[in-house]
């Protein structure tokens, strides 16, 4: 684990030096958001939590953004008796279609790692953590409050490639604030 987190942020330095060779006005942006995470589905007798993610980006030309993006998810089923905590760390690409002057639509997916911590309690306590390769669907809204803030609405669904014990899909509604640099 202690290799992986070492490439991971060896490429985000990389990313960082090789970006900001051309950044130009505004190219730069951080964002935060906050939401659900429904554990990959859209029912009611799905595992529900929360949702925490952090975005640094960095706009590649008039529509094409580059971005790293850090996760937290934590979702329970009381009905099944689950928990299940993941932190992801993905690079996105993400391609943008202006709607109106203050309104943008987005779609692009993202690749990257997920560490997952999941307990179960079937008949006997089950805790399983792995470090699993993970693809990302991104799309949502974007709304500008002023030149340098949007307002943005995500739907992100991460699917984790399967691993010794777990295979984990999880879908997160989320909305924020994206900040200009």
């Amino acid at each position: 684990m202690g290799k992986t987190i070492r490439r991971l942020a060896a490429a985000s330095v990389a990313f960082v030096a090789a970006a900001g060779a051309d950044a130009g006005e505004r190219a730069w942006y951080i964002g935060i958001e906050g939401g659900a995470e429904l554990d990959g589905h859209f029912s009611a007798d799905a595992g529900t939590g929360y949702a925490i993610i952090a975005t640094v980006g960095h706009r590649l030309g008039p529509n094409f953004d580059l971005e790293g993006e850090i996760g937290y998810r934590s979702a329970r089923d009381g009905a099944f008796d689950y928990d299940v905590d993941q932190i992801s760390v993905m690079l996105n690409g993400i391609y943008n279609v202006p709607l109106t002057e203050q309104l943008s639509f987005s779609v692009g997916g993202g690749l990257g790692v997920d560490f997952i911590h999941a307990s179960f309690n079937f008949f006997v306590p089950i805790e399983d953590d792995s470090v699993q390769l993970a693809a990302q669907f991104k799309t949502g809204l974007s709304f500008a409050l002023s030149e340098s803030t949007e307002l943005v609405a995500n739907y992100r669904y991460v699917k984790a490639f399967e691993g010794d014990f777990i295979e984990l899909e999880s879908s997160t509604l989320s909305v924020g604030l994206k900040f200009a640099l």
